[in-house]
């Protein structure tokens, strides 16, 4: 009689538990969901500016470091290839602007120019038959370099900026003499042969030369987003001071109104180099 009656008091608490009206419903109210929507918000928005901004710095510091890094690239390239001077022109020189009218190139003078002995790597046929072995030899070359305005349009090297025009650039512009051998003929072959417009070189008026008809070679360029490129000075016909000056504020299109800021005013982004250049040893002579 007991057990029944316990069973009984049992199975009705089973049924009062699984009852649905005695079942508690829990959820979000509308207010505790805009609030922890707000406090997302207030964690997500600065932690969103923050990754901005370090990606902006980022490119802003990449520019600048492209910048020094082609200018000193730039300026070894010039030092190298200056190394094998034999004339430097002075730009004071009076007579200089008529003999660099012969070197204009899309109306723009250049700014150094020189003459070399150039290393040309197996051009002379020591037995008649280039198949038996070739010997190295030089070839005398003229160089200009050229600093490039922004007024030139040339769709290649402008980049989106908001500033009218492209980035200045320095350009380089190589004319050689073709291989001799040691009897002064023209060697045969295509690494002896000389450049079209090239004419032999009178070593007694350096200012006199001129080329043979038209020049076939154009400018190659050699470093863009510069803010200028000058020769200094120039001492005794051998040695050259140039100065190159970058502009990373041309690789960052929107972030600089250009054409009102200047490198004077953010320096940093404007990396300067300053070096001698000239002749370095007798090689080729």
């Amino acid at each position: 009689m007991r057990m029944k009656i316990l069973l009984k008091l049992l199975l009705n608490t089973e049924l009062r538990n699984n009852s649905p009206s005695e079942k508690t419903i829990s959820g979000l109210t509308m207010i505790e969901l805009l609030i922890g929507m707000i406090m997302t918000a207030i964690i997500t928005i600065p932690l969103l500016s923050f990754v901005v901004n370090i990606l902006d710095t980022d490119v802003t510091e990449e520019a600048k470091t492209n910048s020094e890094q082609e200018i000193q690239a730039a300026v070894s390239y010039i030092e190298k290839d200056v190394s094998q001077a034999i004339y430097i022109y002075d730009s004071n020189d009076s007579n200089f602007a008529n003999f660099a009218n012969h070197l204009t190139s899309n109306s723009q003078s250049p700014k150094l120019v020189f003459w070399k002995r150039e290393f040309v790597e197996d051009s002379i046929c020591s037995t008649g038959n280039c198949n038996d072995g070739e010997d190295d030899g030089y070839a005398l070359a003229l160089v200009a370099y050229y600093e490039i305005p922004e007024t030139d349009s040339d769709s290649i090297w402008c980049q989106p900026t908001q500033k009218t025009g492209c980035p200045k650039r320095i350009t380089r512009l190589q004319i050689k003499d073709g291989v001799k051998d040691i009897d002064g003929n023209y060697v045969v072959g295509a690494k002896g042969q000389k450049d079209v417009g090239f004419r032999e070189f009178d070593s007694s008026d350096y200012l006199a030369w001129t080329p043979d008809g038209t020049i076939a070679k154009t400018p190659e360029v050699l470093i863009n987003y510069i803010e200028n490129f000058t020769v200094d000075s120039v001492t005794d016909n051998k040695l050259a001071q140039i100065t190159v000056k970058g502009n990373a504020m041309r690789r960052l299109p929107g972030k600089f109104d250009t054409d009102k800021v200047d490198c004077n005013d953010v320096p940093p982004y404007c990396p300067k180099i300053t070096a001698q250049v000239g002749k370095q040893s007798g090689l080729g002579e």
